[in-house]
């Protein structure tokens, strides 16, 4: 009978302990991933959504899968008595307490060693530290009680965890979704982001015309050049021209239409522009006005 039951007893374990590791891997990424968005570093550029998003969808597909294959595993022990002391359960989870218990100990060893290098214990990284000590720890604790067959004693005592740990799961999902918006608004800052980078270009464009030709162009399409390989960008979401005119000798306009209120924090930085050179915008219409300064940026013809 156990013969026969063995290739099932085989993917359910291999299947509960990998849903286990994805899960836990992908909530530390999402609680990292949250911490960084609250806690920006100095040298942290324009914000980045993509692993909170990725991580909620690895846990919405493969959370539920956890809970489920746990669920099977119980029913599938009752029927089967003899599987209560499989030697690969007892296995994985021996595995699992070594690596959950190495990794508890080099989250120590890292705190220590930054405290005695006289590092500066920010939010952010005692966050992070904690995190990763109350995620493996409570693996580490489960795995152990479930060892000495804490569970099995009383099946309420799994249902409990499994629901406590699901509630912390669904309130972080829930989280992450009021972080990142509707993708709906994740489209917009996509757009937004695109257009910012198209002003952006647009505006070396122009300098660069002024450079080679000592003047600015009249119009966006005087710097269309098949040689150089020079186009003009349109709008990611309307594909129509972006605003531009001159408005004097050295100084020049370019606009566009936004449709989300940008991290003022972040979007100077990741462009590399200081003062009036931001990129800063609300949604709305918005234009940036620049003036090229001479000593900055000379003609080249000026330099033989």
């Amino acid at each position: 009978m156990q013969n026969s039951q063995a290739p099932k007893n085989f993917f359910i374990q291999i299947g509960i302990f990998a849903s286990l590791y994805i899960s836990a891997i992908s909530f530390l990424v999402f609680l990292f991933s949250v911490i960084n968005h609250a806690f920006p570093q100095v040298l942290d550029y324009y914000p980045d959504t993509s692993a909170i998003r990725f991580s909620i969808s690895t846990l919405i597909v493969v959370f539920p899968l956890f809970i489920w294959l746990g669920r099977v595993y119980r029913k599938f022990v009752v029927a089967n008595p003899e599987y209560k002391e499989s030697k690969l359960r007892k296995w994985i989870t021996y595995f699992t307490l070594t690596l959950t218990g190495a990794t508890i100990a080099g989250d120590v060893i890292v705190l220590i060693n930054s405290f005695l290098a006289g590092a500066d214990f920010t939010a952010g990284f005692l966050l992070k530290v904690l995190s990763v000590f109350v995620v493996t720890g409570g693996i580490f604790i489960y795995c152990l009680k479930d060892l000495k067959g804490y569970f099995d004693e009383d099946p309420k005592r799994s249902k409990i965890w499994a629901i406590a740990v699901s509630v912390i799961v669904l309130l972080s999902i829930i989280i992450g979704f009021v972080m990142i918006g509707s993708p709906k608004h994740q489209r917009d800052v996509n757009y937004d982001a695109e257009r910012v980078s198209d002003l952006s270009n647009l505006q070396y464009q122009v300098v660069n015309y002024y450079q080679q030709k000592g003047s600015l162009p009249v119009v966006l399409s005087d710097m269309v050049d098949p040689l150089s390989g020079n186009v003009i960008p349109l709008d990611p979401e309307t594909f129509k021209g972006y605003e531009y005119k001159t408005t004097g000798k050295l100084s020049f306009e370019v606009c566009a239409n936004f449709k989300t209120l940008s991290d003022n924090s972040k979007t100077a930085a990741v462009y590399g522009m200081t003062g009036d050179e931001s990129w800063q915008h609300g949604a709305e219409r918005t234009c940036f006005a620049r003036n090229i300064d001479p000593q900055k940026y000379p003609l080249i013809s000026g330099k033989n």
